[in-house]
């Protein structure tokens, strides 16, 4: 036979007792997680990890910090710090997201412009003497005469015979 019920025990329909510290089932508090905050932080990571993929970084990067700044501003008028830390890492990652995307594109854009002077291709090959007779024509299509007058006069006919006299 179990003891007996303590005193001012008075049973519960189920044989159940009530759970302890007044829980009320189905009723959930406010969780305090800031959902801007979280984006924020989301996106910005998300950035920094596509930064290389041709503006996707950057575009996370400006959604990390417009949601970032958000965030902090929903958690300052709730008057407490939920998502204050997760904003402010949101607003760092898409700040982070964006320079290394500018600095991907900055990169590409010098890159290209020392790859014209380093191609082996656009070698200038012409005769130093300006000689392109037809043998050095056939081996070299772009091989230009100088036809300019030894004596540097340019006068109207030698202009209109050749234009950049």
């Amino acid at each position: 036979m179990p003891p007996p019920p303590p005193a001012g025990y008075t049973p519960t329909p189920g044989g159940f007792a009530p759970p302890p510290g007044g829980f009320t089932p189905g009723v959930s508090g406010a969780s305090g997680a800031n959902g801007l905050a979280i984006g924020a932080l989301a996106s910005g990571v998300i950035g920094m990890l596509t930064f290389w993929i041709c503006g996707l970084g950057g575009l996370l990067g400006l959604l990390a910090v417009v949601l970032g700044v958000l965030g902090l501003n929903a958690s300052k008028r709730r008057m407490n710090a939920s998502g204050r830390g997760l904003a402010i890492g949101g607003i760092v990652t898409g700040a982070i997201a964006i320079v290394l995307s500018i600095g991907l594109i900055l990169f590409a854009f010098v890159l290209n412009d020392r790859s014209e002077d380093l191609n082996p291709l656009d070698i200038n090959t012409d005769p130093p003497n300006g000689v392109c007779d037809e043998s050095r024509f056939l081996q070299d299509p772009d091989c230009e005469t100088n036809t300019d007058p030894p004596d540097g006069v340019c006068d109207e006919t030698r202009f209109f015979q050749d234009p950049d006299c």
